[in-house]
């Protein structure tokens, strides 16, 4: 509840900066039907165009899709408890929802918040995966990993760890 709070209250808040400003312009672009040149075209730009073209633009709505993302990276710590014991995972989603730099990242324009629960998405799966062979983490880890491929630099990293791992 605290991380939603923290990366949720008063979104708008802050102006863009001019990088924010930059990519939430394409994205604007993009959902007006006119792809711009230096439009990236990833997991967190093509979201954000939805919702442009759905809520109409505003900082908040280019600002949302990183605040579910760094919000629910929180919430998945819950899960990563019946790997790590749930003190271990308490404390680690704790130190998550109160970090300054996990909270800025949440609260930006950028796709690094979206990258980081992709990431976490990935580990779980494949520790579920590896527990008990099943169909449900191996999908999940599948659309979490073509995702990641289309996201940014974070998730592409563990992406590409997981699949080193996983041949070896």
């Amino acid at each position: 509840l605290i991380a939603a709070l923290l990366r949720f209250v008063s979104l708008d808040r802050l102006p863009f900066s001019e990088a924010e400003s930059a990519r939430a312009f394409a994205a604007w672009a993009a959902s007006e039907g006119s792809v711009p040149d230096n439009w990236t075209g990833d997991v967190t730009a093509a979201l954000t165009s939805h919702l442009f073209r759905i809520f109409g633009s505003s900082e908040t709505v280019a600002r949302i899709v990183p605040a579910i993302a760094g919000s629910a990276l929180v919430a998945s710590f819950w899960f990563a408890g019946r790997y790590t014991g749930r003190g271990v995972a308490l404390l680690a989603g704790a130190l998550i929802a109160l970090s300054p730099l996990a909270v800025y990242t949440s609260r930006s324009a950028f796709g690094f918040a979206l990258g980081g629960l992709l990431s976490m998405v990935m580990v779980l799966s494949l520790l579920a995966y590896v527990e008990r062979p099943r169909q449900p983490p191996a999908v999940i880890l599948a659309a979490a990993f073509g995702l990641a491929l289309a996201s940014d630099p974070i998730a592409t990293s563990t992406a590409i760890a997981i699949n080193t791992c996983t041949n070896c």
